[in-house]
């Protein structure tokens, strides 16, 4: 029923339906493309490849692989194009952009985030630190006042 030919090494990571341009598509991730396929024939269904993207050919900037969801919709740049991806629902999409990230090596999300949070915390506990100081400067400053009074 399929006409799925994968490469050498290739190993499926996900399939599933969802909706390119209002089209319903069987999506096939890999660890090295997403493979989009068709449905052909009106008696007997037969899956036909539309389209293939080379995993390498989606944009990583500054170490953050450029694939985002937003609500039921994942959206994946490439060097060429960017694609919507309308998935069944938020879980569904949440997956589709965890692999992909996973499979292309750059920092997820919650990584990103984790990463702004601890330069906050140093931000804040640096600053807590120069305020400390500032803080026996007036001490000994005071105290040279009130000594020389």
């Amino acid at each position: 029923m399929s006409s799925l030919k994968l490469l050498k090494e290739e190993k499926i990571i996900f399939q599933g339906e969802v909706k390119i341009d209002s089209k319903k598509v069987k999506l096939t991730l890999t660890n090295k493309r997403m493979i989009f396929q068709k449905f052909k024939g009106i008696f007997i269904k037969k899956l036909k490849v539309i389209d293939s993207i080379l995993l390498d050919d989606i944009n990583v900037y500054d170490n953050v692989v450029q694939v985002k969801r937003k609500k039921f919709n994942v959206i994946v740049k490439t060097s060429d194009k960017n694609i919507t991806l309308t998935c069944i629902d938020s879980n569904q999409a949440k997956k589709i952009v965890k692999e992909i990230v996973n499979l292309k090596g750059g920092l997820s999300l919650y990584e990103r985030s984790k990463i702004k949070l601890e330069k906050a915390m140093n931000f804040v506990k640096d600053a807590k630190e120069i305020i400390n100081s500032a803080y026996e400067i007036a001490e000994t400053v005071d105290k040279f006042k009130n000594h020389d009074d």
